[in-house]
């Protein structure tokens, strides 16, 4: 079953963050709580952190991955007036912003909800660059198609860059996409492979496993 999203129903904050040498998650979570709990009175309605499975073949630089949903792009510009914060570091923490994205499309086998977090399985990410080849209707509606067809497939969400973050060059993405997997008859590394040898992704795509870690709600 596949459905249009309310242009005004959700927007999502990506930030990338990695730490410093191989710091356990649950001490990265000690040193991410007080920053998450600093934006989290800004109008965020779910904070959603996700660590990367270490994968021999993923296309992602990022350890940890933080998803800022927000249901009103008022709070997003009264948040942030002069633009999105460029990069930073905080102890061994350094933070990347990817921009504020729209949510544009979601498909879905079961009734998950893909801003719950996320125990029974897990999702793929693939972060589409704003260099590079175009990301063509013809290539969007394969690729929907491809990921709904995999083995495990659950539900997946589409992030398009909003032009609330700023001139695209500024920014990596385009294309944020969240494809969730049960993990009953497929495995992470099954996945991850397929996704890497499809034929339509590009080089300089980042396709990375993810697993939610841990989830904030107002």
């Amino acid at each position: 079953m596949t459905e249009l999203a309310d242009p005004e129903a959700e927007f999502a904050q990506f930030v990338c963050l990695t730490s410093a040498g191989t710091v356990p998650a649950d001490l990265f979570q000690q040193s991410w709580l007080p920053f998450a709990g600093e934006i989290f009175s800004r109008g965020i309605s779910t904070i959603i952190l996700s660590e990367k499975i270490a994968l021999s073949s993923d296309r992602s630089p990022y350890r940890f991955l933080l998803k800022n949903v927000w249901h009103s792009i008022t709070a997003i510009k009264g948040t942030f007036p002069t633009g999105v914060p460029p990069p930073s570091s905080r102890g061994h923490i350094a933070v990347s912003q990817a921009g504020i994205f729209e949510l544009v499309h979601t498909a879905k086998q079961t009734e998950m909800k893909p801003n719950s977090i996320y125990k029974s399985g897990f999702k793929a990410f693939t972060m589409i660059p704003t260099v590079g080849e175009p990301f063509t209707t013809d290539k969007y509606e394969w690729y929907m198609d491809f990921l709904q067809h995999l083995k495990g497939f659950e539900a997946l969400v589409v992030y398009k860059l909003h032009d609330i973050s700023g001139p695209k060059k500024d920014w990596l993405y385009d294309w944020i996409i969240e494809a969730f997997y049960s993990s009953v008859g497929t495995t992470e590394e099954s996945v991850l492979k397929e996704l890497i040898n499809c034929p339509i992704v590009g080089n300089q795509w980042e396709i990375s496993i993810h697993k939610d870690y841990v989830k904030m709600t107002s």
